[in-house]
């Protein structure tokens, strides 16, 4: 996406969550957009997030239909059985999702999740499913 489109979508998805709207800042870095949050935001909208910036409501993208990969320390309220909480996961939605209310997430030791938005529970799963996009994105959160 371009740095114009990924802002207009940013700019939808925090009217749509009631957030101000200079949440988001969108970045363009080498082979990427980067969007990175300017102000405390939950686990559940960072979930959400990935997941709008896949399947961007009505907005038009044209090319490549857009990926996202996000990077969260696991809360403690959601946390799977085994994983402890502050864990960094990979956020994305899987390949060849036909739902569109969840996303996966992969743990730095290779585990991975299903997240269902009704339910918010990590579910294991046995294949990850994970974009290209998430080996380029390291387990890291800034600062």
């Amino acid at each position: 996406m371009s740095a114009a489109q990924t802002k207009t979508i940013l700019g939808d998805f925090a009217r749509l969550y009631d957030l101000d709207a200079q949440t988001f800042a969108a970045l363009p870095t080498r082979d990427a957009m980067e969007v990175r949050w300017t102000r405390a935001i939950t686990s559940d909208i960072a979930l959400f997030l990935v997941n709008y910036l896949t399947y961007p409501g009505d907005r038009q993208v044209s090319g490549v239909p857009p990926q996202a990969v996000g990077v969260i320390a696991v809360p403690a309220d959601i946390a799977h059985d085994g994983v402890t909480p502050g864990t960094l996961a990979k956020i994305f939605v899987p390949e060849g999702d036909t739902e569109h209310d969840l996303v996966h997430a992969l743990t730095a030791d290779g585990r991975a999740f299903r997240i269902n938005f009704t339910r918010m529970k990590w579910e294991p799963v046995a294949t990850p499913k994970a974009p290209a996009l998430a080996d380029k994105v390291a387990f890291a959160l800034e600062g």
